[in-house]
């Protein structure tokens, strides 16, 4: 018979760990320590591959005559946690115009860019950093822009909310609290 468990809240896998290990989470240098091996226990598992409970999507508006998008400010700032970009749909609102943008590299971007200056429809994207597209030809328009990706896991850190535990509950415990116990 399969062990099943139930989802836990920051304070309860904390509490679990302490536990565990014997740390005390009143000392600021242990409780560092249970922190950094919660985090990296979670990275661990979520780099592993992209797992369903990773993917999502998010929209945010072109403005006409501006190329570069910042994530982490597009879509009220929900799309902060972009770990990879999947897919780009420009015009996703309109089902007879929509387009799936296609990849395009940031040299290859760099040259189009310095051969030719152009607006009117999107056609590609181009990831930058972590956070950042752009897209090209620059739209000449405010379109929605729909944006599939995988998100990323946020760091443990004291007072987080517990919805940044974002695998799923019935793993809280062997990932995050076996998984920190293991590493410390």
């Amino acid at each position: 018979m399969a062990t099943t468990y139930n989802a836990m809240s920051q304070a309860e896998v904390l509490t679990q760990v302490v536990r565990l290990t014997g740390l005390n989470s009143a000392d600021a240098g242990e409780l560092a320590m249970m922190y950094a091996a919660l985090s990296s226990a979670a990275v661990a598992v979520c780099n592993y591959r992209n797992w369903w409970f990773l993917q999502t999507s998010d929209t945010f508006e072109t403005v006409a005559d501006t190329d570069s998008y910042d994530l982490t400010a597009a879509g009220g700032g929900s799309m902060a946690d972009v770990k990879s970009i999947q897919r780009v749909v420009y015009n996703s609102d309109s089902s007879s115009s929509r387009q799936r943008l296609k990849l395009l590299s940031y040299n290859d971007y760099l040259e189009i860019v310095d051969r030719e200056t152009t607006s009117g429809t999107p056609r590609t994207y181009t990831p930058f950093g972590l956070n950042t597209i752009y897209l090209h030809p620059t739209p000449n328009a405010a379109e929605t822009t729909k944006v599939h990706y995988t998100k990323r896991h946020p760091k443990f850190v004291a007072g987080a909310a517990d919805g940044d535990l974002i695998i799923p509950g019935d793993y809280h415990y062997p990932i995050y609290v076996g998984g920190a116990t293991w590493l410390l």
